[in-house]
């Protein structure tokens, strides 16, 4: 979500400059191949977030400026003394710097600063909560209408609340099967293992079984003696890891799997909610990577409901985004 709240502020930076500069010059071939880097380069917006639908807020000198798209309006929201001041009151803390900024709504606001989170209400000026993750948690995926945020240790996975309350959704004691973490090498458009629904009351994740895949030899030459570190690397014509895909109700406390047949060692990839929670959506890849199927799946029982559309090429086929539905409908998507 922050991503695409980010492309669509660049790509409007990028409008308005343009447009102001072709107002009164004519580009040369200079200025189309090096204006980007100079005359025709945006400000650089430090952690350029989305607010509502008409405010964004960046960093700059220390400070959230906030911008009002309708009214054309610039104003500093918090300082760094500010904020201080607001932290200080309830916990023993205070910030270098202000990095790491997120909306869960349009009236409070996270920072992070290392492994702490820290929740501010802007209109009471004051620290809503904190959640400090523990030491080597790794994978973290905030929630940005909850706060909540999911996280692995070693190959499992929990989620912090916002009453700062660990919660465990696997309990693995086998090191070969890991959850929450990124599956098939981080390809097709992969880059993380947890998907929080819209609303928060679900949070979706691969379940990665890499017990069938061969240990592949690497040196860690970081110690002053070098050492032997096996991995999992699956070699052309071996076998691969098996991935599901699980969905875990914050609610009941259960999960639930997706039903997405075999063979085992298929792509499961470009994974997306529907905005009622009702429904995941998965790209399907045979191994061969040479047939896609866009499947629907009932998140209740995991059955697939339909196949939305199919792709083949001879060649190769290569999903790299999920799918984008228009308008908060469930129909209509890019």
């Amino acid at each position: 979500m922050y991503k695409r709240k980010r492309v669509f502020a660049f790509l409007l930076n990028i409008i308005l400059i343009l447009n102001l500069y072709s107002q009164t010059n004519k580009l040369t071939i200079k200025d189309a191949v090096w204006g980007q880097f100079f005359q025709l380069k945006p400000e650089d917006l430090n952690d350029l977030e989305w607010r509502n639908n008409s405010e964004f807020t960046f960093i700059k000198d220390n400070n959230i400026q906030n911008y009002d798209i309708l009214n054309r309006s610039l104003n500093t929201l918090f300082t760094l003394e500010d904020i201080n001041k607001i932290i200080k009151t309830e916990v023993e803390d205070t910030l270098l710097s202000i990095k790491n900024v997120g909306w869960i709504n349009e009236n409070e606001f996270f920072i992070q600063r290392y492994d702490k989170y820290y929740f501010i209400d802007v209109k009471k000026k004051l620290l809503v909560t904190y959640i400090q993750l523990p030491e080597k948690a790794d994978n973290i995926d905030i929630c940005n209408t909850t706060g909540n945020i999911a996280y692995t240790l070693s190959n499992n996975l929990y989620y912090d609340s916002r009453n700062n309350k660990q919660i465990s959704i696997s309990d693995e004691e086998n090191i070969e099967v890991v959850y929450g973490q990124t599956v098939h090498r981080n390809e097709f458009g992969i880059d993380k293992g947890t998907f929080w629904s819209p609303d928060g009351n679900f949070i979706a994740f691969y379940r990665k079984d890499e017990s069938m895949v061969s240990n592949y030899p690497l040196v860690n030459i970081n110690s002053r003696i070098a050492e032997l570190k096996n991995i999992k690397y699956p070699m052309a014509g071996m076998k691969s890891h098996e991935v599901t895909i699980g969905i875990y109700s914050l609610k009941a406390k259960t999960i639930t799997y997706l039903n997405t047949g075999e063979p085992k060692d298929q792509y499961l990839t470009n994974i997306c909610w529907s905005h009622d929670e009702k429904y995941l959506y998965v790209a399907i890849l045979n191994r061969s990577q040479d047939h896609m199927k866009l499947n629907k799946y009932e998140i209740n029982n995991g059955d697939l409901i339909n196949t939305l559309f199919e792709e083949k090429n001879t060649k190769y086929v290569e999903p790299l985004n999920p799918v984008y539905f228009l308008n908060d409908e469930n129909a209509r998507f890019i």
